[in-house]
C-alpha cells in the first residue's frame, strides 16, 4: 500500500485517528499511522498536524471527506 500524507487541522485529529483505526480494524491492515513534520509545530494548537498513512482507495470510499486533507 502506498503512504499518503495528510495535513489535518488539530480540531479534526481525534476524528481522523478514529476513522483510520476503524478502517484498519475492518480491513485487517496496518495503516502505519505516523505523525510527521516539525514536533514544535504539532504543539501549536492552530497548526495542522501532518500524518503519513499507508492506505488504499477503499479508505476514501468509506470516508470520502478526508480526501480534502491529502497533501498535494
Amino acid at each position: 500500500m502506498q503512504s499518503i500524507k495528510f495535513l489535518v487541522p488539530t480540531e479534526h485529529v481525534p476524528s481522523f485517528v478514529e476513522d483510520i483505526s476503524a478502517w484498519a480494524a475492518f480491513t485487517g491492515t496496518d495503516p502505519q499511522l505516523v505523525q510527521t513534520g516539525d514536533p514544535v509545530q504539532a504543539t501549536n494548537l492552530e497548526s495542522p498536524i501532518s500524518y503519513s498513512v499507508a492506505i488504499d482507495e477503499s479508505f476514501f470510499v468509506e470516508y470520502p471527506s478526508w480526501r480534502l486533507f491529502v497533501e498535494q
